[in-house]
């Protein structure tokens, strides 16, 4: 599933602050680390160096003046022999170099080199060195005592006795030899020190340089991200744009389909209910044009129905009176026949029949009329189909016939509407003789269908003809009151077709195509 527009932007917030903070805790981390190998090295090893430098020279020293032997030499080295102890110093360092040994902030190389350094010295001052005799620190405090006491006897310097020089010359360089030793392993203790030292700073310089640089490239991706967000963010809201124009276009009037966007998140969703929206508002829309067309329609059949009514009684009293004068000249004919030429007589009753014909057809005209401007009541009830559709079909059987037209009419089992009988058959029948009408001037033989079937919930009748159909530019006008394509008809009869599918809460729809015949669909609720 698609992260909401929301959770993205936190997400990308948040991650620029976690490097942001990642960056500063690695820097933290990093120099309280180098903060305690400078620590360590400063308080630990420098005073170590220290101690084994001073040593280193205070031994040289020593050695220094045991191989001269002059009077003041002697009298400084007897106040400094017993003062030097040697080994109490590198027991010292060894302790220190033990501890540093220990100590996790330093590099693994420094801390071994450490402790190499402390075995060496461990093993010294356990009398395991290169020279035991020399540098085991019984032995060299004997050394050291025998010198002293060989000084004191006079044994040493000029002024010793030939007997006394002897062992105080051999006291001399046991004891020369002792301090040479030490000395030089004091030295290459230091240089191993000094090299733990250099390691431990060069380590600490390599993490230093470490450390910024992978803080440059966290900090650089902190940036790079920083940067990028509002890209991001263009391109996250980019889809906006496109819904603001698509609601312009739907307060214009348009609408088509929303835009296309993928993912579920807040603005795909919003382009759906905008597109939802925008059916909905279409379909009410045509709603609204259908009711006021209806609407209109329904005002013109009123003002018509108004006018029909006024018109039908204008004429159908004059009508009436045409009739009644002809009647009463006809008779009057028969009367006067024998003063009146055969000829004479047959021209005026031939006019007084033309005129009564005129007369029955006006009459007909104003029933027209009248039926449209007083619709009646309708009174539904169970109506059976096949009954409807055969009274009607045996209603226009003889003149079908007569006029070399097939009527055919089939119902998909039983079948029952409820509706006003008397209106449903009137109008199938309208539907009937205009089909008739249609296809009674066609070359061949002219074939009308009636059927009637259920679809779903609702009940159809179809009324099918093979005439020569509609032109499509008449085809929406064909429910207009008094249009026409018969030079001798009202104009109203499909109009009232539509009226009374209407008062049933049906439908009828009219399909034609020019040679193919024309096709009449109701359709009415059960």
């Amino acid at each position: 599933m698609r992260l909401s527009l929301i959770t993205r932007m936190l997400a990308a917030y948040l991650l620029v602050l976690a490097l942001l903070g990642g960056v500063a805790v690695y820097c933290i981390v990093a120099m309280t680390r180098m903060q305690e190998e400078v620590t360590i090295v400063k308080q630990g090893l420098l005073p170590i160096s220290s101690q084994l430098n001073r040593l280193a020279r205070d031994l040289s020293h020593a050695s220094a003046l045991l191989g001269k032997g002059e009077c003041e030499d002697r009298l400084w080295l007897r106040s400094f022999l017993p003062e030097l102890r040697p080994f109490d110093v590198l027991s010292s360092v060894r302790d220190g170099l033990l501890h540093l040994g220990d100590q996790e902030p330093l590099a693994v190389r420094s801390r071994e080199l450490f402790s190499g350094v402390a075995a060496e010295i461990t093993r010294l001052l356990d009398g395991e060195g290169e020279d035991p005799e020399l540098v085991r620190r019984e032995r060299y405090h004997e050394l050291v005592a025998g010198w002293l006491d060989a000084e004191a006897a006079g044994g040493i310097g000029p002024g010793a006795t030939e007997e006394s020089a002897s062992g105080g010359g051999n006291a001399t360089a046991r004891l020369a030899g002792a301090v040479e030793l030490l000395r030089r392993l004091v030295r290459s203790y230091e240089a191993t020190c000094n090299l733990a030292i250099h390691s431990a700073w060069s380590d600490s310089r390599a993490r230093e340089l470490g450390t910024v640089r992978t803080a440059l490239y966290l900090g650089l991706g902190a940036l790079i991200l920083t940067l990028l967000i509002p890209v991001l963010l263009f391109v996250w809201l980019r889809p906006l744009s496109q819904l603001r124009t698509y609601a312009r276009r739907i307060a214009a009037g348009d609408y088509g389909p929303s835009p296309s966007l993928e993912g579920g998140d807040e603005v795909g969703q919003l382009a759906q209910e905008l597109g939802v929206m925008a059916q909905r508002l279409k379909e009410r829309e045509e709603k609204i044009r259908k009711q006021a067309g209806e609407l209109l329609r329904a005002d013109r059949f009123s003002t018509i129905g108004k006018m029909s009514t006024q018109i039908a009684h204008e004429i159908r009293n004059p009508l009436n009176a045409l009739g009644l004068k002809l009647e009463l000249l006809e008779d009057s004919i028969d009367d006067v026949s024998d003063d009146l030429g055969e000829e004479t007589r047959e021209t005026l009753q031939d006019a007084i029949r033309s005129s009564g014909k005129e007369i029955d057809r006006l009459r007909e005209i104003t029933d027209y009329y009248l039926k449209f401007a007083k619709f009646p009541k309708v009174e539904k009830e169970a109506v059976d189909l096949q009954t409807v559709l055969c009274d009607v079909v045996a209603l226009y059987e003889q003149e079908a016939h007569s006029r070399g037209i097939v009527v055919e009419h089939e119902v998909e089992g039983p079948l029952r509407a409820h509706a006003d009988s008397n209106l449903l058959r009137h109008a199938v029948a309208n539907l009937l003789k205009n089909a008739m009408e249609a296809t009674a001037g066609m070359p061949g033989e002219g074939r009308v269908l009636l059927k009637a079937f259920r679809e779903g919930q609702r009940v159809r009748i179809l009324v099918k003809d093979n005439g020569p159909g509609i032109p499509p530019e008449q085809l929406g006008s064909v429910f207009d009151p008094f249009f026409s394509t018969k030079e001798s008809g009202t104009g109203l009869g499909l109009t009232l077709v539509q009226q009374v599918v209407q008062e049933h809460g049906g439908t009828v729809v009219c399909s034609s195509e020019a040679g193919e015949g024309t096709v009449f669909r109701i359709s009415l609720p059960e």
